[in-house]
């Protein structure tokens, strides 16, 4: 870390003394090499002491033909609207390198209604529709499904329990007892998704509050292993192969959800992110620099 806060210094004061941009980076992180659009971006908009990005649309864009839109860093993955199915992925020049650490931060909104449907996910994939990549509306969550989004790993934000009783749909009949719930899963076809990471609410709790709260989620390269924080609920899995799990080193990342019967407002903002093994110290030594 020390290293890190000298390298900044040595950059402000280069700043001071209009040096040429080439002069400076280097002088911060001579080491990295940024071969990807998003690295880019994002180590400019570091060095500008931003240490996050304003426009979505820098690096995302939304599943064509479906409910989702974008306002700025605003987006509405569905409205509050009856079998809607939407979905935000990462530009095909923005993929996640697996063999480097990866983080990113949102604000989430799951609705108003606690008898509402049926929630989002956040999704790591290499499937071969890429960032169109989407499947059924209602309890399928937009992952599961005769079309479920293939090579991924997914952390499903479920506001709705889908065991069979109501609408026939039995993704959840493994979760115990049968209330709203944050799990890592593998896409497939089912009818049963089982639940790794699993946390169930109690008993009359509810993610849909009306409120934006705020979660992470993180890979791990050195471990292979990914995990997420959401209003004190944390769970991680390990994936064993990168090229059994995900077909490759390289994936798509966003969220897809989805309403049924029963319908919410879903939205989101993503309030950082760190690609490719960028860290998120460097964004905020470089903010405290510049006071």
């Amino acid at each position: 870390m020390n290293i890190k806060k000298i390298g900044i210094a040595t950059t402000a004061l280069l700043l001071c003394a209009n040096l040429p941009m080439q002069t400076h980076a280097m002088a911060a992180e001579s080491k990295q090499v940024y071969a990807t659009k998003a690295e880019s971006k994002l180590k400019s908009s570091q060095e500008e002491g931003q240490g996050s990005f304003s426009d979505v649309t820098d690096y995302f864009s939304v599943v064509p033909g479906k409910s989702s839109s974008i306002e700025k860093n605003m987006v509405t993955i569905t409205p509050n609207s009856p079998r809607q199915a939407g979905g935000l992925w990462s530009d095909a020049s923005n993929k996640v390198d697996l063999t480097k650490n990866f983080h990113l931060k949102a604000d989430l909104f799951m609705g108003t209604d606690p008898n509402g449907a049926d929630g989002m996910a956040f999704v790591m994939q290499n499937d071969p529709r890429g960032n169109t990549a989407i499947s059924a509306n209602g309890g399928a969550l937009g992952l599961y499904g005769g079309s479920y989004i293939k090579n991924a790993l997914a952390v499903e934000i479920d506001t709705y329990i889908n065991d069979g009783s109501e609408y026939g749909e039995t993704w959840d009949r493994d979760v115990t007892p049968k209330n709203e719930h944050i799990a890592i899963t593998v896409p497939g076809v089912g009818p049963v998704i089982e639940h790794k990471a699993l946390n169930v609410l109690p008993n009359g709790a509810y993610f849909e509050d009306g409120e934006f709260h705020e979660v992470t989620f993180d890979w791990n390269a050195s471990t292979k292993t990914l995990s997420y924080n959401y209003r004190g609920y944390t769970g991680s899995y390990q994936v064993q192969s990168l090229e059994d799990t995900f077909g490759g080193s390289e994936v798509f990342f966003g969220f897809v959800g989805t309403t049924g019967d029963r319908n919410n407002l879903q939205q989101l903002k993503i309030t950082e992110l760190q690609i490719n093994g960028i860290s998120p110290e460097l964004a905020l030594e470089i903010n405290d620099t510049k006071g």
